[in-house]
């Protein structure tokens, strides 16, 4: 996310008879499950500067593009090459863990998260220095990668590629109006990306690797392609959370506005110890073995806290790279859970989880949830197919904003207002509405377009190795709804989410309401 389609939702806790679909269908659940929404085939296009309306990262950190100028309105210009084509809840929730929902959104313990000016961040006029593949005296080729089902856009709730496209091209005028970066006009070359096709994944990489472009907006998603862009020296801003070690693996060229594994999953087992959601209790695991690490990472945390592993009972899904889970292992996982004795339960195989509750459920088993947000909340709250009753009540432990926008109380966030602006200026929906994936994505859209900004406009030199600690030097970032607070300080941790707060699942509004607005610092 990640990751959230309503249709990947679907396809893992929907009615078993609607999701016997195609295999083309069926492998859309598979590429997409991440909530990302990836590049695949050779085609491209350069959009040239125009205007548009307000997105810009914070300001503060080192060295860094022109003093923003006012908004101006939005037009854009498409340039040569490639064949893409470009165009223009009621009531407060009651507190987690006796926390009071607060009248409105603060930052985390220990200082606010800055939500800085619009527009690019200030910063020495036309910095010099080395430069990289993609950068030119003027200009800074930029990848844009787009998913591109033809027909099955609308069908799965995803905006068209030419919808996508003009709002990334929205985007980049923006920025160019306000000077650009390091005096250098962003200029985007767009990815599409048939999903269905994994082999075209790696074309697309291949492709990427070959024009030469700077960076990169946005993650390739199945697991063999996951790092193939980083892997080939080009920076990635990925849109779901990347897995540490290939992050390691591959620095300095994997930045993310979530955060990492290892951050997400220690924020997820402490948060929850922090809510009094652990004391005492047997907790069961719903585990998988694509990414192992994430199983390691779990019960090490869980047994920094006091559960050790003779207090856990695990059951592993495998690695679903084919098929959903089915509703024999959700039953399997049912059975052995209340035969343990569980009454917490825990995952990092995020797809099983509303798969389970149904099967526990029919068997008159009811223990408490508790999930990782990487993009699982939206994934339950786009499914067709509501959870079932006795999910009623879970806790999510979330780094974005994901829940804020059904929570009374809780006011928008001064990117997600920019974000807004952007996409009602070109007719889409806003960031912030939880049921529609569309504007969630454009959403993304924003987050990762502004954190590239952030990171090029403070790098020392426009070098591909020189983002991540652009990115660090950037100071706080107000990222657009579903992103949260990101402000990145070690270069070699370039990702996000370094708060957390807790949201629950109410079954009346079938949606997640924040429990306690204020951000906790996290791992």
């Amino acid at each position: 996310m990640t990751p959230f389609l309503q249709f990947r939702m679907w396809a893992r806790g929907g009615p078993p008879a609607e999701r016997a679909l195609t295999g083309t269908v069926g492998a859309l659940v598979i590429v997409l499950v991440l909530w990302a929404l990836i590049p695949t085939s050779s085609h491209s296009s350069n959009v040239a500067a125009g205007g548009s309306s307000a997105i810009g990262p914070a300001a503060g950190g080192a060295s860094g593009a022109q003093q923003p100028g006012s908004l101006g309105g939005a037009t854009s210009a498409v340039a040569g090459g490639g064949s893409a084509t470009a165009a223009p809840g009621s009531g407060a929730p009651a507190a987690v863990g006796g926390g009071a929902a607060s009248s409105g959104e603060s930052g985390p313990v220990g200082g606010p998260v800055a939500a800085g000016p619009v527009g690019a961040p200030s910063g020495p006029q036309c910095p010099q220095g080395a430069t990289d593949k993609g950068v030119t005296a003027d200009s800074i080729t930029v990848g844009v990668v787009i998913v591109d089902l033809g027909q099955l856009n609308p069908a799965l709730g995803i905006p068209t590629f030419q919808d996508q496209q003009k709002l990334y091209t929205a985007l980049f005028d923006f920025y160019n109006k306000q000077g650009g970066v390091q005096c250098r006009k962003l200029v985007p070359k767009f990815y599409q990306d048939n999903v269905t096709d994994p082999s075209a994944e790696h074309a697309t990489c291949l492709q990427i690797e070959q024009d030469g472009v700077f960076a990169v907006l946005n993650n390739l998603d199945n697991p063999q392609e996951f790092n193939c862009v980083s892997q080939r020296h080009v920076p990635d801003v990925f849109y779901t959370s990347p897995h540490t070690p290939t992050m390691h693996q591959y620095a300095p060229f994997v930045l993310a506005a979530p955060p990492d594994y290892d951050r997400l999953i220690k924020d997820y087992v402490v948060g929850a110890q922090q809510l009094g959601l652990l004391t005492g209790k047997k907790i069961g695991i719903l585990e998988q073995t694509c990414y192992a690490e994430e199983n390691t990472d779990i019960e090490t945390d869980l047994a920094a806290i006091g559960f050790p592993s003779n207090k856990l009972s695990r059951y592993n899904y495998g690695c679903l790279t084919t098929a959903t889970d089915t509703p024999d292992q959700d039953q399997s996982a049912a059975l052995q859970f209340q035969r343990d004795g569980v009454n917490v339960v825990l995952a990092t195989q995020r797809g099983a989880v509303t798969g389970f509750a149904q099967s526990a459920q029919n068997q008159g088993y009811r223990p408490k949830y508790v999930i990782m947000n990487d993009q699982l909340m939206s994934l339950i709250a786009d499914n067709s197919t509501p959870p079932p009753s006795s999910f009623d009540g879970a806790v999510a432990i979330t780094t974005d904003a994901e829940g804020s926008s059904n929570t009374p109380g809780s006011q928008p966030s001064p990117a997600t207002l920019e974000c807004t602006k952007q996409t009602a200026a070109l007719g889409f929906p806003p960031p912030d509405d939880q049921h529609r994936l569309a504007g969630q994505l454009y959403g993304s859209g924003c987050d990762v377009t502004k954190i590239f900004v952030a990171a090029a406009s403070h790098a020392p030199t426009l070098e591909r190795t020189s983002l991540a600690r652009g990115l660090a030097a950037a100071g706080a970032l107000d990222l657009s709804y579903p992103g949260g607070p990101m402000h990145v300080t070690d270069p070699n941790v370039p990702t996000g989410g370094q708060s957390w707060r807790p949201a629950q699942w109410y079954s009346a509004c079938t949606c997640w309401k924040v429990t306690d607005l204020r951000w906790r610092p996290g791992a």
